[in-house]
């Protein structure tokens, strides 16, 4: 037999007298000093039979919460470095995709001066160089099994002299709302706005 089932066995046994003493409480009414004085002795017996069953329970339950304690500290330090090694990872990660961002818009930007440059000199644009550039602006975000980047920009304050009476409080729903507005062109003063995404992770 298992120590789950004497356990189960022990708590209807208790359940049992409870709910056999409750029925009877029903009936019950106080009305003399001699009933009151009954009704007094029967809560102190109660009461006992209440603290003999949490002790009951607490025998069952404590070296069960030692031993979930032990094993938590067994296993504890080993989620934090697995933990560790996957900030290292998604630090990397998104540091790349952002290099990859800048060069696209950058690709982009290239590409559009070189069009305007040869609307303005009629001399157009030399073709391998436009390849180039518009392989690179039209580049997928890279991209791995299981992995998913998006972007994400937050803001700190730095001259709370400065914050507008509008966004003071400060008003963190406000101002969240006018970064995820604005994005890096949100200019709050006294705030700075920085771009700090997010990569979530998506078990095997």
């Amino acid at each position: 037999m298992s120590e789950l089932t004497l356990v189960e066995q022990d708590a209807v046994a208790h359940l049992a007298l409870a709910r056999t003493v409750r029925t009877a409480a029903v009936s019950i009414s106080v009305t003399t000093p001699a009933e009151y004085e009954t009704a007094g002795q029967m809560l102190v017996a109660i009461k006992g039979r209440i603290k003999e069953v949490e002790e009951k329970r607490k025998s069952w339950v404590e070296p069960l919460n030692k031993t979930v304690k032990s094993i938590n500290a067994f296993f504890k330090p080993v989620i934090t470095e697995w933990e560790v090694v996957v900030e290292g990872l998604k630090v990397a990660m998104l540091a790349y995709q952002q290099v990859a961002a800048a060069e696209k818009t950058k690709a982009f930007e290239a590409a559009k001066q070189l069009a305007m440059q040869g609307i303005i000199t009629g001399t157009g644009i030399d073709a391998a160089q436009y390849q180039q550039l518009a392989a690179t602006a039209s580049a997928h975000a890279p991209a791995a099994a299981g992995i998913s980047a998006r972007e994400h920009w937050s803001w700190r304050v730095v001259d709370a002299t400065k914050v507008p009476r509008e966004y003071l409080g400060i008003d963190v729903t406000k101002v969240n709302a006018a970064v995820h507005t604005g994005k890096g062109a949100t200019s709050i003063p006294g705030i700075e706005v920085f771009r700090d995404d997010i990569m979530a992770v998506r078990g095997a």
